[in-house]
Parts: structure tokens; sequence; C-alpha cells
């Protein structure tokens, strides 16, 4: 997924810097696909974080309480 990000600014900064247009069609159709491909990359991380995080949940804490 790195990879297709990569490409796809490079892209986006190559085309912006031949058009000299930020509203061009072609411009603004891969600045969103690059927002999509952003978006899920974040998605992913923050998930990833909190899965892994060793801080209790909501839950969890009630539950050691209880005990």
């Amino acid at each position: 997924m790195l990879e297709k990000i990569e490409r796809l600014k490079k892209q986006l900064i190559s085309i912006v810097n031949e058009k000299n247009d930020f509203k061009d069609d072609e411009v603004v159709r891969i600045s969103q696909e690059l927002d999509v491909y952003l978006l899920d990359y974040q998605k992913k991380r923050l998930f990833a974080s909190t899965s892994t995080s060793t801080v209790p949940t909501q839950k969890q804490r009630k539950e050691s309480m209880a005990e």
C-alpha cells in the first residue's frame, strides 16, 4: 500500500508541475485516489495500534474491578 501511495504522490506532483492547475480533472482525480489510499492506510494504522495497545479497555477495567 505504501508503494501505491508513493507512486500516486509522485504522479500527482508531476502532473501539477506539468499542468500548473490544481483544478485540472486529472489532478483532481489522482488527488482523490490518493486521499482514499491515505485514509485507508491511516485507518489500518489506527486499528493496528489500538488492537495491540496495552491500555485496558473499559470492559477489561470493569472486569478486573469486579474480581
